[in-house]
């Protein structure tokens, strides 16, 4: 706490967008891993018809499940505050309230100590995944 401390940090940001109209064409893409340092995967594409009641996510730092990690989920609309926060398992799991439509951003920050790299003592990935969501528009009959 009394010793000043150098930290090297990087970003990584995945988007997910829809092409055509919701449930139609592969959906593989949105769950697919893509092997960056520190990863958001949804484990169920929000754009499935019907729509799924939960967002279950995996996060994995370093090619491995990552445990503790927060995971917040945010209404980019409103974004002074998460909706929702919850901490990955130990298989590095967590699972949201699917939201209702709007634009969305999941991230989660990881933060671990360096040993004898060039004068860096820390080493901080920020990670994020950003998805935009069509309102359920109710049937008239």
């Amino acid at each position: 706490m009394n010793e000043d401390g150098f930290e090297r940090y990087s970003r990584v940001a995945k988007a997910l967008i829809q092409v055509g109209a919701a449930g139609t064409g592969g959906q593989d893409q949105a769950t697919r891993e893509l092997g960056l340092a520190l990863e958001i995967v949804l484990e169920r594409s929000p754009y499935t018809e019907p729509r799924p009641a939960v967002l279950p996510v995996r996060v994995v730092y370093e090619g491995r499940p990552l445990a503790g990690g927060l995971v917040k989920l945010t209404n980019l609309e409103h974004d002074d505050a998460p909706v929702e926060t919850q901490l990955t398992d130990a298989d590095g799991h967590a699972r949201f309230t699917m939201p209702s439509g709007g634009a969305w951003l999941l991230n989660v920050v990881w933060t671990k100590p360096v040993q004898q790299a060039d004068g860096i003592d820390f080493e901080t990935v920020f990670s994020s995944l950003s998805f935009g969501i069509p309102a359920i528009v109710p049937k008239t009959e």
